[in-house]
């Protein structure tokens, strides 16, 4: 008869609970433990629907872009090891100053980042499709499934920083160089 083993199986792991008894957030939420959250990038409480800075940043499908004959997932974009800077364009950001206020926060995102950055404009499903950005940069998909927005909730003009290793970085609305750029520098500082 073989000897028992006397190797100590660890316990389960218990999760943290809040006063009104939910789980708090920990790795399963998508946070690394340690991990802080930046106030200044929109990080601090969860909203019902809405992914915030700490998440892993969920993949969505239906995304159609100027380039590709067929949808796209949003984790291909993700697939690269550079952060992406998601900029939601609704009805009032799909076109004139809206639009070049979104161009200008990917240019000063992509200098903040060092070249180290791509950025897409995601126009809403409603946006007509030959509204048209003011520029070529940065490249165009379309939620023509409303998969992102069910997945993100994004507002109109708010722009999503999501890390290499695909966990949302920042939350930014309005999206607006100078903040962008801020939490941009202490991450490449």
């Amino acid at each position: 008869m073989p000897a028992p083993s006397a190797r100590r199986v660890p316990a389960p792991q218990q999760r943290r609970r809040h006063r009104d008894g939910a789980a708090a957030p920990g790795p399963a939420a998508g946070r690394l433990p340690g991990q802080s959250v930046d106030p200044a990038a929109g990080g601090g409480r969860h909203t019902r629907g809405r992914s915030a800075p700490g998440d892993r940043a969920p993949d969505c499908r239906g995304l159609l872009s100027d380039l590709a004959a067929y949808p796209r997932r949003l984790f291909d974009l993700l697939r690269t090891p550079r952060h992406v800077l998601l900029l939601f364009a609704g009805s009032e950001h799909a076109s004139g100053d809206g639009a070049a206020r979104l161009e200008a926060c990917a240019a000063e995102a992509h200098r903040a980042a060092h070249g180290l950055l791509d950025a897409y404009l995601v126009t809403a499903a409603e946006v007509p499709e030959d509204a048209r950005p003011v520029g070529l940069r940065p490249p165009r998909v379309r939620d023509a499934a409303g998969e992102f927005r069910d997945a993100y909730a994004p507002r109109d003009g708010e722009a999503l920083l999501i890390r290499p290793d695909g966990y949302l970085s920042g939350r930014f609305h309005p999206a607006v160089p100078e903040r962008l750029t801020a939490h941009l520098r202490r991450t490449f500082a």
